[in-house]
């Protein structure tokens, strides 16, 4: 009934929004000297006030603004490359409602092309006051790398084994595509980002502390892929190609077309990956119970062909200049074949090898998705009250088969004592159904209004069969098997204003979610409802203190829910001594956090961010030895408590006119508390700090070079501690053509191939210690090629409702 009341006032605000009469009217047309029209001119509207409403000339150079108020305006023109054209004083009264101006003339410029390129060159790092934006469009370490790759480059952010993601110390960070939530788990969404090619993207948004507007979800800040979509007219694309080799050869390639022609734009990729890869893991752990003490020491090494398809098609369509519908379509596959070898010694208190055990587990796994998205854009008029409204469709399905065998043997490599055969198989599917409707009214040019509404629907569903081979035939375990059904469904809206008073902007957010879920554990006959009413304010403060310096301080709450498929009771193995399961019990968690950033836009540019958050009930990963099996287990907990205290500094400067430079410094303390793990109260603190460097080097008008470095101090989360660890990549790339519209890029990943994951418990009574060591020293060559035209660009990406949701769906761990 709460939500019921707040989403009535919120349309309530808005159908009052609508309601205003305003009925003043001035159009033109833009050209050049030769009379010629001018597309995508930018066209701004004055004030006697300074309000300033800015839009594009159509392809035939017009424009119009409406629903304007008595008042006197004028108008100015600008173009790239052309000088600026401005229009008389215009008067508009009860009188003169409608005013056609004399058309506005635009006379070329004497800047060089060469010049203009130059200019409009993004930096490969923004900072802005609100988010930090890497534009990786034109990386030289892009090419041929996946957008898990490129992520670990990003300020602040840190990948660790499996496609674990932290923000600035904190994890849980909810990872969107053109501004939707994914639904993922994380072994889902590494496979997603590794199947998303980086030349795909055009750029990542790294934003620590979300306003109202976006989902609650992600007490960790969230990481938003734009990828890229081109609306020049005319037929453009590219070509791209590559091949890399690192332990194991590797090939990618790929195309993006774009057809715009008068009111349709018609848009699409397809890019391909075949990926063959390792991980070596090293486990030495004790197992301590009543009766005896065992060491265990484990060596592997897992082989991984991954191939994947990933494709995007999508329709414009103008109906005018301030209406526009479109619709997308998106998805891919992702096939994976892995051989694990794995090789466990067993010794006992004395030292001496009692037995051994050698898996040899073969899986094979397969993930799909087909999205569907439907939007509408409405500029209601020049002032720029708009409405977004979007529907989403969004379906995986995958399946995986796991065979293991197990051979046990007397001694370090004595005679064979007997072996065990097994398999499962894992079927599941996940749907995914959202709508939204953003509405935004500006009241002047220093107030405005944004309010919305939301419904998404998940349904996931997992049937889990495990068998065993007893006298050569295959029984079911039902101990093992399960099927698990989760449903979810969250109604939400928000409500933002915008009020800037001299110098001083406020944002004061406020947004509700109603969540209802339902965990099915069929097999175990385990149902759990969960119900909760929440509300997430936010505000955001911001001074400038001068044209080049900025101040910012915000708050907000946050909410994280537990992924689909760490709330499904059923165990996976990886091998007979190291296994994981769900947990059914877990509990949403909820950070309240406190941010105060600086921005300088000097010539050095500097901008700081002191953070502190506080998390209660904090979904945490933890590995824990389950002595009556002997075995190490990894699940998901709710620890009481989690602090995050965080100080990040980037720094981006030039040398002379061959060197930029892009620094990030991080340091961030952590601290988790629990009154029970493993029968004992629980407590850590860390302090650890992460140095990024990114540097561009310009050595000729078309060879460039970069240069990246990383280094991450010993860290703890939970009761894990991470080891230090550092790597550095290179890039080097040539141009050809007139217009440099090809590009042959060389890069090297972890070119001393010192990039390794150590990880230890810090509870004496459960001793372990990991180490992974992935495929990273990886030498990679991709060419491309841009083709079409470069003029009239018009509208940017279109973002849908329901990447959120595609975030935290369930699935096998790779």
């Amino acid at each position: 009934m709460k939500t019921f009341f707040l989403i009535y006032f919120v349309f309530l605000v808005a159908g009052n929004a609508f309601s205003q009469s305003i009925d003043g009217q001035i159009s033109g047309r833009v050209i050049d000297k030769n009379k010629l029209p001018l597309p995508g001119a930018t066209v701004e509207l004055s004030g006697a006030k300074d309000t300033l409403y800015k839009k594009a000339s159509d392809q035939n150079g017009f424009f119009i603004f409406t629903g304007l108020s008595t008042g006197i305006y004028s108008v100015k023109a600008s173009l790239m490359s052309y000088k600026t054209a401005y229009s008389d004083t215009i008067r508009i009264d009860s009188a003169i409602q409608k005013i056609e101006l004399k058309e506005l003339i635009l006379m070329g410029d004497e800047i060089s092309l060469a010049q203009v390129n130059i200019r409009g060159k993004k930096p490969l790092i923004e900072t802005k006051i609100d988010r930090v934006v890497m534009n990786i469009e034109n990386s030289i370490l892009a090419a041929g790398n996946s957008a898990l790759d490129i992520l670990q480059r990003a300020p602040g952010v840190s990948v660790e084994n499996g496609g674990n993601i932290s923000l600035v110390g904190k994890q849980n960070v909810i990872v969107m595509i053109n501004d939707k939530p994914t639904y993922l788990s994380q072994s889902q969404l590494a496979a997603l980002l590794r199947s998303t090619e980086g030349s795909t993207i055009k750029e990542i948004e790294i934003i620590s502390n979300p306003s109202a507007k976006y989902d609650a979800a992600g007490t960790g800040g969230i990481i938003n892929i734009k990828l890229k979509k081109n609306s020049d007219s005319g037929l453009n694309g590219s070509l791209t190609g590559g091949f890399g080799y690192g332990g194991y050869y590797k090939t990618n390639g790929g195309t993006v077309l774009n057809y715009k022609r008068n009111k349709i734009n018609v848009f699409g990729n397809y890019f391909y990956n075949n990926n063959k890869r390792f991980q070596d893991y090293f486990i030495d752990r004790v197992n301590e119970s009543s009766l005896q003490r065992l060491f265990f020491s484990e060596s592997s090494r897992a082989i991984a062909k991954n191939i994947s398809n990933n494709y995007r098609a999508g329709i414009d369509y103008s109906i005018s200049d301030n209406h526009l519908v479109g619709a997308t379509y998106s998805g891919y596959t992702f096939n994976q074949n892995e051989a694990v070898l794995t090789n466990t010694q067993i010794s006992n208190s004395s030292g001496l090898v009692d037995s051994s055990v050698v898996s040899a587990n073969n899986s094979k796994n397969f993930l799909s998705n087909n999205s569907v998205n439907l939007n509408y854009t409405g500029s209601l008029d020049t002032l720029g009250q708009k409405i977004n409204v979007d529907l989403d469709y969004s379906r995986f399905t995958g399946d995986q088969f796991t065979a293991y065998q197990n051979s046990f043997y007397q001694g370090n490599s004595g005679s064979l004592k007997y072996q065990q055969f097994s398999r499962n198989f894992s079927p599941y599917s996940i749907d995914i159904k959202s709508a939204k409707a953003d509405f935004a009214k500006p009241f002047s040019k220093n107030s405005k209004l944004d309010l919305g509404a939301k419904l998404s629907s998940v349904r996931t569903e997992n049937d889990l069969t495990f068998e065993r081979l007893e006298n050569e035939i295959w029984n079911k375990d039902f101990r093992l098997s399960n099927k698990f059904i989760y449903t979810e469904k969250i109604l939400a809206a928000y409500i933002n204003y915008n009020l800037k008073l001299g110098r001083t902007s406020l944002q004061a957010g406020l947004r509700t979610e109603d969540t209802r879920t339902n965990a099915n554990s069929v097999s175990q006959g385990l149902i759990t409802n969960k119900h909760y009413f929440n509300f997430f304010p936010s505000i955001f403060i911001n001074h400038e203190l001068s044209k080049l310096y900025q101040l910012n301080i915000s708050y907000s709450r946050r909410i994280e829910r537990p992924n689909y498929q760490d709330l499904n009771p059923f165990v996976y193995y990886l091998d007979q001594y190291t296994y994981g399961k769900g947990n059914p019990n877990l509990n949403p968690q909820y950070t309240d956090a406190f941010e105060l950033s600086f921005l300088s836009k000097a010539k050095v540019g500097l901008s700081a961010k002191i953070g502190y958050s506080d998390t209660r009930d904090a979904i945490t990963e933890v590995i824990l030895a389950d002595t009556a099996q002997k075995s190490l287990y990894q699940m998901y907990e709710n620890l009481a408590r989690n602090k995050n205290y965080y100080l990040n500094i980037n720094i981006s400067t030039e040398v002379g006119n061959f060197w930029t430079s892009n620094n990030s410094i991080g340091i961030f303390k952590s601290s988790f508390s629990a009154p029970n793990i493993m029968d004992e109260s629980f407590n850590s603190s860390n302090t650890a700090f992460n140095l990024k460097s990114i540097n561009n080097f310009t050595i000729t008008k078309t060879t460039s070079a970069e240069l990246y470095g990383n280094y991450q101090t010993s860290t703890i989360y939970g009761i894990v501690k991470i080891a230090p660890r550092y790597t550095i990549d290179i890039g080097l790339k040539q141009s050809f053509g007139k217009e440099g519209q090809a590009d042959l890029k060389l890069s090297i990943s972890d070119v001393f191939n010192t990039y390794t994951r150590k990880i230890s418990s810090i509870l004496m009574t459960n001793p372990y210690f990991v180490e992974y060591k992935n495929e990273t020293q990886i030498a990679r060559l991709t060419f491309s090629y841009r083709f079409g035209n470069k003029n009239n660009k018009n509208r940017s990406d279109r973002n849908g409702g329901a990447d959120t949701e595609k975030g935290r769906a369930g699935n096998s761990k790779n």
